[in-house]
């Protein structure tokens, strides 16, 4: 190989390099609460189910608290600091923020309403009995 071609590619993989430790660094895994208490991080991507009879917003103070339950069925109380949103439709969010004690503190959730993923489930079971 040629000396000019060397230097070229070692800083390409060197770039490289940097770029996937800068990203693997930012990315959030999604964690169980048992997880995310051995996790120190602000931004812990936890979802859970929640517990419509425990909602409770407050308007003035933009705070919706709720309660839930993440997927090995451990509960937790969620505090959510931000914009007004609709939970009335939704089975389970993700939350990304940070686990204080027993409370789970975030300004940031993934909503998913399954009225959205509904027509999907059934023409993915109309695939299946057409497949039979």
């Amino acid at each position: 190989m040629k000396k000019t071609v060397i230097l070229p590619v070692i800083i390409a993989i060197v770039a490289l390099g940097a770029a996937m430790a800068v990203f693997s660094s930012g990315a959030s895994p999604y964690v169980t609460l048992a997880e995310a208490r051995k996790i120190s991080s602000d931004r812990i991507n936890l979802g859970v189910e929640i517990d419509k009879t425990t909602i409770k917003t407050e308007l003035r103070s933009n705070v919706i608290e709720f309660d839930g339950k993440d997927k090995n069925g451990e509960k937790v109380h969620v505090k959510y600091i931000g914009d007004p949103v609709d939970l009335s439709q939704a089975e389970r969010v993700t939350c990304i923020g940070k686990l204080e004690g027993e409370l789970f503190v975030t300004d940031q959730m993934l909503i998913k309403c399954p009225s959205k993923y509904e027509e999907e489930k059934k023409a993915a079971a109309n695939e299946g009995k057409a497949s039979k």
